[in-house]
């Protein structure tokens, strides 16, 4: 009774930055077989269970996500000036072309792969390193885009964006777009990133969403407390 209702809890992983994670598999019994499938990049390994029905509840009833990542997927202003950017790079691409390639670097739960989609976008392609972000953009992807038609695709892919890499002109991209970044601007390594984008998958006359980064910054003394008796 209770004591089973605390240790299915415990099975949990709970942080205080983190929302609880429901997708927790069912008790399996001794001898039993969970059929489980690897996957790996240059920089980490992961598995997932195959089988959805061993989960007590459905992987994707509900995301795990920072809180943070939650208010920025609410913000308005960010969501409206994103929209606002990647409508006026397609528009653009598509009155000198007649098309326009988009690639979402870092792609989340899908939201401006969304967005590039509505404006126009021919193709879209959203790149997601975390494999439970790129199952959430995949869902979110094709419910918005109606699974595509009319000569128009729009897919997720779970990818280190360094490993893509194009050199065919005609096999890269109009627009990239991205939201790798932090509070700070550079946490999430945008510049690098960029670069990687700009030298293999953008053609030589796109462009790229955002253009600018202005960081505001302000020298601050600030004292800490002695940890184990040691000032820092």
């Amino acid at each position: 009774g209770k004591e089973r209702q605390k240790r299915q809890q415990t099975m949990c992983w709970t942080m205080d930055s983190l929302f609880s994670m429901p997708a927790r598999l069912q008790e399996v019994r001794c001898g039993g077989t969970v059929e489980v499938q690897a996957g790996w990049n240059s920089h980490r390994l992961w598995f997932e269970v195959v089988d959805g029905s061993l989960f007590m509840a459905p992987p994707l009833a509900r995301v795990h996500l920072l809180e943070w990542y939650s208010e920025m997927m609410n913000d308005r202003p960010r969501n409206t000036a994103f929209a606002a950017a990647i409508t006026a790079a397609v528009d653009r691409t598509r009155r000198e072309k007649g098309r326009c390639r988009v690639v979402d670097l870092g792609c989340g739960a899908g939201v401006l792969s969304v967005l590039a989609f509505q404006a126009g976008a021919d193709d879209v392609i959203g790149v997601e390193i975390t494999p439970h972000l790129a199952r959430c953009a995949q869902h979110v992807v094709a419910l918005h885009t109606g699974g595509a038609r009319n000569g128009r695709t729009a897919s997720v892919t779970c990818a280190d964006l360094r490993s893509l890499a194009f050199d065919n002109e005609e096999h890269r991209f109009d627009v990239v777009v991205s939201e790798l970044l932090d509070a700070g601007g550079l946490g999430e390594r945008i510049v690098p990133f960029m670069r990687h984008a700009k030298t293999h998958l953008l053609r030589s006359t796109g462009e790229v969403v955002p253009r600018l980064l202005r960081i505001c910054a302000v020298l601050a003394d600030v004292r800490l407390p002695a940890v184990a008796g040691v000032e820092v």
